[in-house]
């Protein structure tokens, strides 16, 4: 499921935030908050990175389907998401990926399907088009 998600372009404290309630009636995703590390190494939940990290992405009914009959969206911790891509890469024989390195192949396709930079910045909750700009 993370990996997933990350290819519709979300952070990982983004996900790691996710609440089955962020999930509207029509399959839209809002996302509006972030699980992140204080100072003292605990976790807590904050608003976004920026007021344009704020925003609403479509899921395809499949995965809305999925992700309700689970009862949530992620529930385990923020280093097992590296874990499995890592596991991933060496079953596979893939080269090195992240979750972040998701966020960018996501707005790589969308300028590649012919969406302009400034629709991929708002999708994706980038506050400048130079970021589509640069991975394009």
């Amino acid at each position: 499921m993370p990996i997933f998600l990350g290819g519709f372009s979300l952070r990982r404290s983004e996900l790691l935030a996710l609440q089955i309630e962020d999930i509207d009636e029509k399959g839209f995703l809002h996302i509006n908050k972030a699980k992140v590390e204080d100072k003292n190494g605990d976790w807590v939940i904050k608003t976004s990175k920026t007021t344009d990290s704020t925003r609403e992405i479509p899921l395809p009914p499949e995965l809305v389907s999925a992700i309700r009959e689970q009862g949530y969206v992620y529930n385990m911790a923020a280093q097992s998401i590296s874990n499995y891509m890592d596991r991933a890469e060496r079953t596979l024989g893939l080269k090195h990926f992240t979750l972040h390195k998701m966020r960018h192949y996501c707005g790589s396709r969308l300028i590649e399907m012919g969406y302009s930079f400034k629709d991929v910045q708002e999708f994706c909750g980038w506050s400048s088009d130079a970021t589509p700009r640069a991975i394009y």
